[in-house]
């Protein structure tokens, strides 16, 4: 005579739930950036939250897609200047750069977010390029991983 083992349905909904758990928090999002991670100090210049004009050092950048890797650019003299006109001037070098070249680029600045869903309450448009723009605490993130980009993690110095 075979015995047949019965699991209550609560025992095997606790079962799934935590195995399920580690699952889910191995996958947040790592979207704020941690000063105090950055190879070297940078001092951010106040600024307003609302408004993208003035000079941004790239401090790191983050490839989610093809070969996935963060690369810390904080010693680096990598800069972002978006001027009153619509002009963005991106100056400084460095190997493996996941950002802008260097060189000129229109932009466009939105007061309105990308999508419904995100956290970024902004919109830039670098040439053609919509990107999902978050500014707080002088930090800005600019987010194009929703089209397989890279996401640019920012310190406002100017």
């Amino acid at each position: 005579m075979k015995r047949h083992i019965v699991i209550k349905p609560i025992y095997l909904l606790w079962t799934v739930c935590i195995m399920a758990l580690p699952l889910l928090l191995g996958c947040q999002k790592e979207d704020k950036l941690e000063e105090d991670s950055l190879q070297c100090p940078i001092v951010a210049k106040e600024g307003p939250d609302n408004n993208i004009v003035g000079k941004w050092k790239l401090v790191k950048a983050k490839a989610v897609f093809n070969n996935p890797r963060t690369k810390d650019y904080s010693c680096s003299n990598i800069e972002y200047d978006f001027q009153e006109g619509g002009v963005l001037i991106v100056t400084g070098t460095s190997e493996d750069n996941l950002g802008y070249a260097e060189g000129q680029y229109p932009f466009e600045f939105k007061d309105t977010k990308l999508y419904e869903g995100i956290k970024e309450e902004y919109t830039v448009k670098i040439e053609k390029t919509s990107i999902a723009c978050g500014i707080q605490n002088n930090n800005m993130v600019l987010d194009d991983s929703s089209l397989d980009g890279n996401i640019l993690y920012f310190i406002r110095v100017e």
